[in-house]
């Protein structure tokens, strides 16, 4: 009986040890992902912003994706996100990407004029966000992209192991304290079935408690009396 007391309790401990550890790792990755998702859009908004105010200055196509202050823009918007920031520009003419990461990452040409997209893959996720060229019959698409939170699986097992260990610890202390429990409760009615069986039809079982093993406790006693 202890052995199996002790076995069960440590393989439910240890399993409920794993699944808690495991699960706190995807609930924390899916948060991190989240708060990631929220700072890309707010930086391609203050990115899109900026953008709509160098237009009101009516600087050249050029200068306005590639001039001196757009990348100044762009680079302070990379160091206040730890992102990485880069444009599509789209013109009737050409569409240009100015920065490789934006095709790994799965961003395309197709996203509509003025829309916001997230798109996340294995690596990460980023988010697009189109700004109408009113000069033009066009738009530019701010990208930011930030790698996902890699699991780290190797330091998960360890804590796995190490809480199947103490629960293991902790199951076998608690396994010998309930197995010498249930067999102090257990043994008055199995001495009692001996005494009955070896024919002494007084043999009864002391009552003390009122849990199942006492009802247990009763009905022998009253199987005893027919």
């Amino acid at each position: 009986m202890r052995r199996r007391f002790f076995w069960s309790m440590v393989a439910v401990a240890g399993l409920t040890i794993s699944l808690l550890v495991v699960l706190a790792a995807v609930v924390s990755q899916r948060a991190q992902s989240n708060a990631a998702e929220r700072a890309l859009l707010s930086v391609t908004g203050a990115v899109a912003q900026e953008i709509a105010d160098i237009q009101t200055s009516n600087v050249p196509l050029r200068d306005l994706t590639n001039g001196a202050q757009m990348g100044r823009v762009l680079e302070q918007a990379r160091r206040s996100s730890d992102s990485d920031i880069g444009l599509i520009v789209r013109t009737p003419r050409r569409t240009t990407i100015t920065a490789p990461f934006i095709e790994r990452f799965g961003v395309g040409s197709d996203i509509a004029v003025g829309a916001v997209e997230v798109y996340r893959v294995d690596t990460g996720l980023a988010v697009a966000r189109s700004v109408p060229l009113e000069r033009l019959e066009g738009d530019i698409v701010v990208v930011a992209a930030r790698r996902s939170p890699v699991i780290a699986w190797g330091n998960q097992l360890r804590t796995v192991l190490i809480g199947v260990g103490v629960a293991a610890l902790v199951a076998a202390v608690a396994a010998r304290l309930l197995s010498g429990w249930v067999t102090k409760r257990v043994e008055p009615l199995a001495s009692g079935a001996r005494r009955l069986r070896e024919g002494d039809l007084s043999a009864r079982v002391p009552i003390d408690r009122t849990d199942e093993l006492a009802a247990v406790g009763e009905s022998f006693n009253e199987m005893a009396e027919v």
